[in-house]
């Protein structure tokens, strides 16, 4: 595998020998897989030059067409790599963890070093998958001294970390420390507005919701709670907006329409609402709280006959 090869092919390969359960060569094909390179000639576009007309010259090749060919690429690059170690890890030792570290040590001692603490954090969220909360949080704190950005990932999975185990102070100073490395992080400031909503203060929480949708107008877990938030505020139109705009990015999310046919509930536009509770049963058919809502909702409407059927339903999906 030559130095300016494609990345896809070796990844194929480490894909191949994953089939295959052949470990050695998972390895060898691994450290091949280090020794491409991205093509990527970053030291031209860092360098500060006292020559004002090249200067110049750098700062309209920071973006041009091939800068942006060249960010494809290294991203590419970066992206396999980080796959293929998940992807080894578990099989190439007796545990993953111990995989990780040998993925590790190789990507420290190769061209792709800044990349070891992207699997170091993947490592510590591998084990917060399997609820070792305290080996993922061993591995989170050594990244406290740490560049800003890293930092901040890594005081963020903290911090939700502490959210689960019901540590909520700690959960909160992580948070805020995420935020001081780095006050543009969408998820630490959705951490941090949790933190905040527990204290009933849900205007400031929803401020921290707020502000996380001017940095990612897409992140989910923002919209939710900021919906959540006004709906707690009463703030039915707010907490409407939110959740619809949610639902045109998860159009298949029975929970969001069920937000939406809960407000409607509390607007008192009962139609509305069971229009919306029927859209979200038709995702999940079988769901014994969807049922039970509607068969409320039919109830007090006076269809007796619907509200029966539907109580019916709730209770066979019970039992």
């Amino acid at each position: 595998m030559n130095e300016h090869a494609d990345f896809k092919p070796g990844f194929n390969l480490i894909l191949c020998y994953y089939a295959l359960n052949d470990t050695e060569r998972m390895r060898k094909s691994f450290l091949k897989l280090l020794n491409v390179s991205s093509g990527v000639d970053e030291e031209k576009y860092n360098t500060i030059s006292d020559n004002k007309s090249e200067q110049s010259l750098r700062e309209i090749i920071q973006n041009d067409p091939l800068r942006q060919v060249e960010r494809q690429r290294k991203s590419l690059a970066e992206k396999t790599i980080v796959n293929a170690a998940k992807i080894i890890a578990p099989k190439i030792e007796d545990s993953f963890a111990a995989g990780f570290d040998w993925c590790v040590n190789q990507v420290k001692q190769s061209q792709y070093i800044e990349l070891a603490n992207d699997l170091e954090i993947h490592k510590a969220l591998t084990h917060l998958k399997e609820r070792d909360f305290e080996s993922a949080i061993q591995i989170l704190k050594n990244f406290e001294k740490k560049d800003s950005n890293v930092k901040s990932q890594a005081a963020n999975n903290l911090a939700f970390i502490y959210f689960l185990q019901q540590k909520y102070p700690e959960s909160s100073a992580y948070a805020s420390k995420a935020l001081s490395a780095d006050k543009y992080n969408p998820a630490a400031l959705v951490n941090k507005g949790n933190c905040v909503a527990l204290s009933g203060d849900w205007q400031s929480a929803g401020e921290y919701y707020n502000e996380a949708l001017k940095v990612d107008a897409e992140c989910t877990e923002a919209l939710f709670n900021l919906g959540l938030a006004s709906k707690k505020m009463n703030k039915f139109d707010n907490a409407l907006e939110a959740f619809h705009k949610l639902q045109q990015i998860q159009r298949k999310n029975p929970q969001v329409m069920f937000q939406i046919a809960d407000i409607y509930r509390l607007i008192e536009d009962s139609g509305a609402s069971v229009d919306w509770l029927k859209h979200a049963l038709s995702i999940s058919q079988t769901d014994p709280s969807l049922l039970q809502e509607l068969g409320n909702l039919h109830d007090n409407e006076g269809d007796k006959s619907a509200a029966f059927q539907y109580h019916y339903d709730a209770y066979k999906g019970i039992i």
